[in-house]
């Protein structure tokens, strides 16, 4: 990574301390993910505005630092998403700030880094194309958006059901004209049940891909998912998530 990057994410950090008037605790260093993506670990509880980071980002990530960013704002150990967006600074469009205040907790946040118009993004998946759109932003509680916008052209990241789309990059549901935000978790649980539409995919194949191949051992964790994505999706007309007892689940569109 660039030295400007990691200068990028410094200061990032040091003004989301100075907004919430701490001034004496140092901005922790900055880690590396991956290729494209570095992390900022907060060590103490911090209130993160949306529209402030939005601004705070746009200003240190410069279009001779990078075309286009990702920023992920990651509940701290979960590595769950709880906001986003999208810096494009070779759209023309009118950033909009979007997203309720995230209350105090510890947070991480991730920055992608892209200085192409298409490029690998975690995972061999081609990040939005940076020339049709300027910013997208994401929370858990829901936004309006044109389909053009997250649909932008050809994406590998997405998968659609008679309309029902989902975005695996962004972890989103797209209905309607309507966005809902998912956990990793339940998008990766979704996109399972999407490929097989209309098909049983039983629940040990859903642990074993979801959780077991990553070394993780669960319980009844499946159950608690299953019931989280039928709350997001319970207000999406003729979708549903239909159970057979004790072999597996059906996910039916249309």
């Amino acid at each position: 990574m660039k030295k400007q990057e990691h200068l990028a994410m410094r200061a990032i950090g040091d003004n989301l301390l100075s907004n919430a008037h701490d001034y004496h605790t140092p901005v922790p260093p900055i880690q590396q993910v991956d290729s494209v993506t570095l992390r900022l670990k907060f060590d103490k509880p911090i209130t993160i505005e949306p529209g402030e980071l939005l601004k705070i980002s746009l200003k240190h990530i410069t279009p001779d630092i990078a075309l286009g960013a990702i920023v992920h704002v990651l509940g701290a150990g979960s590595e769950e998403i709880v906001y986003g967006f999208e810096i494009d600074h070779l759209g023309q469009k009118e950033i909009a700030c979007l997203g309720r205040t995230l209350p105090q907790s510890y947070y991480w946040i991730d920055v992608s880094f892209y200085n192409q118009q298409k490029i690998s993004y975690r995972g061999n998946v081609n990040a939005l194309g940076f020339a049709s759109m300027s910013i997208v932003l994401f929370t858990f509680f829901g936004i309006t958006i044109s389909k053009r916008k997250i649909l932008g052209p050809k994406n590998n990241s997405l998968i659609e059901k008679n309309g029902f789309v989902l975005n695996q990059q962004l972890n989103q549901i797209f209905f309607d004209e309507k966005i809902i935000q998912l956990t990793d978790r339940e998008a990766q649980i979704l996109s399972i049940l999407l490929i097989h539409e209309g098909e049983l995919v039983t629940r040990e194949y859903l642990i074993n891909e979801v959780w077991l191949k990553k070394g993780i051992v669960t319980g009844r964790s499946l159950d608690m998912y299953i019931s989280r994505l039928r709350k997001k999706i319970e207000k999406t007309p003729k979708v549903k998530i239909l159970n057979q007892h004790g072999k597996g689940y059906i996910f039916k569109t249309g």
